[in-house]
């Protein structure tokens, strides 16, 4: 099992949006703001996992991910498309599965929208499950 095949289906989901120019893996929100932008581009975020207390003698646990996408948008002549933009990637991932996992389901994003003096940053967060067993040896 791949413990984060969820990446590449949001990856492979938004590399099919035409009006993105670039698609980006960032390992976190300093490298997201600091890298040379492609407008428009997305950056996907593993945000981690959380599991419930102790289950099944911890063989088994049921896997809780976060994933966050943010759409870079350089303020100006790009600014308009943001909306339209933003629906898109929605409709894209909204309910998409990765193999072995339940279907991305949208929460609130853990970051608010940002500002830098040439680029606007949008972050969409969702949440997806799966069962993660342990050796049975």
């Amino acid at each position: 099992m791949d413990y984060l095949a969820t990446e590449r289906t949001i990856v492979e989901a938004l590399e099919q949006l035409s009006q993105l120019r670039q698609v980006y893996v960032t390992s976190n929100m300093e490298d997201l703001i600091e890298r040379t932008q492609t407008s428009p581009c997305a950056h996907v975020l593993y945000g981690g996992d959380s599991i419930p207390e102790g289950a099944q003698g911890g063989k088994v646990t049921k896997v809780k991910q976060t994933w966050l996408v943010v759409l870079c948008m350089r303020l100006g002549k790009d600014s308009s498309q943001t909306g339209e933009l933003l629906d898109a990637i929605l409709k894209k991932l909204m309910g998409k599965k990765a193999n072995g996992c339940s279907p991305l389901l949208r929460i609130n994003p853990p970051l608010r929208p940002s500002f830098s003096k040439s680029f606007g940053y949008y972050p969409v967060a969702f949440t997806t499950t799966f069962t993660h067993k342990g050796d049975t040896q």
